[in-house]
């Protein structure tokens, strides 16, 4: 995304131009905020107006644009999400104390999300500083980073010691969301032990296939660039955090295509399938990026092993997901799902009502920022749970879940629970039905509802 105002402050001038007469510049961190100040005002800042996070550098490469910058965000002490609509970057010379170069803001700006919203959320913000490539600028690794595996073996390769070995134990991998953005496979947290690259190498593959991507977390090196005592020692032998990242786009191949950016599938099912070779390792989250355009499938997602997939959708109208099984779900599962970013249409009628999602026995969803749309004015479901579902629909922006033109928007039978908040949407004849012990609360706005708001038979619907 473009952010509508980006300028360099008036300290930040002053250390460029020393930095152009060749006096080196580091780069010390960046920030998020909260904050929005008029746009005239913006280089005389001399801090964010409402900062909430201190962001670590991870990379300053030269480009014909200038210098890239590129700051890591995670939430992995972020109790309360929020909007960041500012950005700032800090950077000193000499003995000076570090100083606010450069700012930028946007009125939307980027949603950051709380450890518990989304766990193990990484994120790699990258911004442009329109310089010379001639000028010396520097930045120290953070020991809180996530480094990439590649690096991290090609260090421990250079500095390799004949007594370092890691003792090879995969005890499960405990795993939440990470980022979407940041490796081809996975990001994987070690701790509390050494280090040995060909190890890491051999137990990678245990994941599956060639060793995937991983980002490792530096948090107990003592200092990342210096020795490699200093660097590898404290990093464990278990993966504690995982996530495995398979593409899915339009121009890729069921055949050809492994799940990787240069190499995507063409159909969700696929990716969805490629996650059960990975069964071994329990718990992994698999985070299934589908790019823009129509997706005529119906797709089935069951557990595996304790793992959740997240379908992850350009935006609602440019990803779309639209069944052709007549009376079936367009999505079905039994497991743990997360849907964002995309739009899903209901196949045609058989011999009953076709669904846009449909979530039976112990399946556990959260679905949100997402359109549903009816085949046909007036029928089938937009959301079927049964059987002791669990799911979450909406989130607290405005129209967050969008359904129009459904008999039922959302039906909940048999023991289900609902949480709906925040959703929108038309032509639909009942908003909320809930049966059989089923419970559904709901906050904020509602879906749009011809015939009835709500209706209760054997179940419960709060406000």
């Amino acid at each position: 995304m473009a952010w509508a105002n980006a300028t360099v402050t008036k300290q930040g001038i002053s250390l460029l131009q020393q930095s152009l007469e060749g006096v080196g510049l580091q780069i010390d961190y960046a920030a998020g905020g909260t904050g929005f100040v008029a746009p005239e005002s913006l280089s005389a800042q001399t801090a964010l107006l409402a900062q909430k996070q201190q962001l670590p550098i991870v990379s300053i490469t030269d480009s014909d644009r200038g210098k890239i910058i590129g700051a890591q965000i995670t939430n992995i002490n972020l109790d309360a999400g929020y909007q960041m609509t500012q950005y700032g970057i800090w950077a000193h010379n000499e003995s000076n104390p570090p100083v606010l170069v450069a700012i930028m803001q946007d009125p939307v700006g980027l949603n950051i999300p709380s450890k518990t919203e989304i766990a193990e959320f990484v994120f790699t913000f990258y911004s442009v500083l329109a310089f010379s490539e001639e000028a010396e600028w520097s930045f120290v690794m953070d020991p809180s980073v996530l480094v990439t595996y590649s690096l991290l073996v090609a260090e421990a390769n250079v500095r390799k010691n004949a007594d370092m070995a890691l003792d090879k134990r995969i005890d499960g991998a405990e795993t939440e969301l990470g980022n979407h953005e940041i490796s081809d496979f996975a990001h994987v947290t070690l701790f509390n032990n050494k280090l040995d690259a060909d190890d890491i190498a051999t137990d990678s593959k245990k994941l599956g296939g060639e060793p995937p991507e991983f980002y490792v977390q530096t948090a107990h090196f003592a200092e990342f660039e210096k020795t490699v005592d200093s660097q590898l020692r404290g990093i464990a032998n278990k993966f504690a955090s995982a996530q495995i990242i398979l593409d899915v786009n339009k121009s890729g191949s069921d055949t050809t295509g492994d799940g990787t950016p240069a190499k995507p599938f063409l159909t969700i099912q696929k990716a969805i399938d490629k996650t059960y070779e990975y069964v071994a390792v329990k718990a992994f989250t698999y985070l299934v990026r589908v790019g823009a355009g129509t997706y005529n499938e119906n797709v089935t997602v069951y557990p595996a092993s304790q793992s959740r997939v997240w379908l992850y959708g350009a935006t609602r109208s440019d990803t779309i997901i639209a069944g052709v099984s007549a009376g079936g779900a367009t999505i079905s599962t039994t497991g743990r799902l997360i849907i964002s970013g995309i739009t899903l249409k209901n196949g045609p009628a058989g011999s009953r009502p076709a669904s846009c999602l449909s979530i039976t026995a112990v399946g556990d969803v959260f679905f949100y920022q997402c359109a549903l749309e009816s085949h046909a004015q007036g029928l089938g479901y937009g959301i079927w749970a049964s059987s002791g579902a669990h799911l979450a629909v909406g989130d607290d922006t405005a129209n967050s879940v969008l359904f129009n033109g459904f008999y039922i928007a959302i039906y909940a039978y048999g023991h289900t629970f609902c949480q709906a908040y925040n959703l929108g949407g038309a032509g639909n004849n009942i908003a909320y039905y809930s049966r059989g012990s089923s419970i559904i609360v709901r906050g904020g706005t509602n879906p749009g509802a011809t015939t009835l708001e709500s209706k209760s038979v054997g179940g419960q619907i709060f406000s």
